[in-house]
């Protein structure tokens, strides 16, 4: 209670002197202060105008203490502009009444009119515009907080691209997800709405793989005429494993545009289904392939037997020891053929290099998890369609 009662002694003695001292004195002792207590040092004071100049001094606010700090460093007397809802707080008046104030309320209009007589009449204004503590004054303006904004997402993206392992074939980066989601993990679903788990994914692979490895050679260029299904994903993943690569045709481009895409790439097998063509009634169209050996998933997958799929059992426990976990990350993985709107269609060659580094920037730009989900509406032969949207999730 005693030190209470001297410290409110004290501020009413710090209050009475402030009052009595000149204000060139007061000055003083705030100079003094700042330099003692905040190492304050003053400089480009010869850029201040001198008195017989108008002039407007326009200031960040900071803190509640860049009054008292400017009050004592201006050269000659300065007036300053406070709002009068800050100018009746009982704590700011023994302050401001050392100094010239014009308090002035910033929702009159007339506001601005004071000041500008107050100009006219020789006295030196001091404004804080913003009405507000600055956050910070390095990152004002709305262009200059945007530019840093994308500056800083595009280094946290190059980062995340950076750690991105792309120098793999896909086989390779499907057993990587495998393993590191769990083989028990839901990999796909079509519009038949059974999922395909990781595990069966990897199984009929291997099992299917090894079946086509057997009519074809490898590095061979085999079409799919397959739509979006889980089917679809299976068959490409089986001739990646044993390191043949498939060939996505465009199935609405006409059977003239699929032939000269055959021809392009030197396609001389097409899988396909029974009942996607029929379903598709692309009867007609698939009449038309000429130099082709048309093999229907349906009648291959009627061979399979107890042997083939104990097999493929064993492939897919040693999947890693299959053609295509050994290929490089620059061998082709796919090819893809232009609509053909302008003439014959143009197939280009996609490696898995450049198929994984293509997920790895969509996966650096988006924040996609394990527990997200990723509906395609784009088909398999469009490359978006083929790999951010089928082989990225």
């Amino acid at each position: 209670t005693v030190l209470a009662f001297a410290g409110a002694l004290n501020l009413v003695a710090a209050v009475i002197i402030c009052r009595l001292l000149p204000e060139d004195v007061l000055r003083g002792v705030f100079r003094l202060y700042f330099r003692l207590f905040h190492g304050m040092d003053v400089a480009g004071l010869q850029n201040v105008p001198g008195p017989d100049v108008r002039t407007v001094v326009v200031c960040n606010h900071l803190s509640l203490a860049d009054g008292c700090l400017l009050a004592a460093t201006l050269p000659g007397a300065a007036t300053f502009v406070v709002d009068t809802y800050m100018a009746q707080k009982w704590w700011v008046r023994p302050f401001l009444a050392q100094v010239d104030v014009l308090a002035i309320d910033p929702t009159n209009p007339y506001a601005a009119r004071d000041m500008i007589r107050a100009v006219e009449a020789g006295k030196r204004l001091v404004i804080f515009p913003e009405g507000r503590i600055t956050v910070d004054p390095a990152l004002q303006g709305r262009p200059r907080r945007r530019a840093l904004g994308a500056a800083m997402e595009d280094v946290m993206a190059g980062a995340e691209f950076a750690t991105r392992p792309i120098d793999r074939s896909l086989w390779t980066a499907l057993l990587d997800a495998r393993d590191l989601h769990g083989a028990s993990k839901e990999a796909l679903e079509d519009v038949t709405f059974a999922p395909l788990t990781f595990g069966r994914l990897v199984l009929g692979a291997a099992v299917l793989g090894r079946a086509l490895a057997k009519q074809s050679r490898p590095d061979e260029h085999i079409a799919l005429l397959l739509p979006n299904a889980n089917g679809a994903v299976v068959t490409m993943f089986a001739l990646q494993a044993f390191g043949r690569v498939p060939a996505m045709l465009n199935y609405s481009a006409g059977a003239t545009a699929m032939n000269a895409a055959c021809r392009v790439a030197e396609v001389r097998t097409v899988l396909t289904s029974r009942v996607f063509v029929e379903r598709a009634k692309l009867e007609k169209v698939v009449a038309q392939m000429e130099g082709v050996r048309l093999v229907w998933l349906e009648d291959l997958r009627a061979t399979f037997g107890w042997r083939q799929k104990l097999r493929g059992l064993w492939d897919a426990r040693h999947a890693r020891r299959l053609p295509g976990a050994t290929q490089d990350g620059a061998a082709p993985a796919a090819v893809l053929f232009t609509s053909g709107s302008e003439g014959t269609p143009k197939g280009v060659v996609l490696s898995s290099r450049s198929m994984l580094a293509n997920i790895a920037q969509v996966g650096a730009s988006l924040d996609f998890g394990p527990a997200d989900r990723v509906l395609n509406a784009m088909p398999l032969f469009h490359a978006i369609g083929l790999s951010s949207a089928t082989i990225l999730p």
